[in-house]
């Protein structure tokens, strides 16, 4: 289970973490490699923060981007 929080993207304006969309693209692959060993390669994703809507559709589209390319 990933809660997959968007507010550390570089735009937004309360996390500061400075992650790119390709960040959390790699974020993404690394949590699916996890599930493959430890899951069965099942993975839940949880939407939880994001303050800047512009970011928070790009992050999310970059994850769920890596969720639907990955087999």
């Amino acid at each position: 289970m990933v809660s997959a929080g968007f507010d550390a993207h570089v735009s937004d304006p309360l996390g500061q973490l400075r992650a790119t969309e390709e960040d959390f693209g790699r974020m993404t692959r690394t949590a699916l490699k996890i599930a493959g060993k430890y899951a069965e390669g099942r993975l839940i994703s949880f939407m939880e923060g994001g303050y800047s809507l512009e970011a928070l559709s790009n992050a999310v589209c970059a994850h769920v981007r890596t969720l639907s390319t990955h087999t």
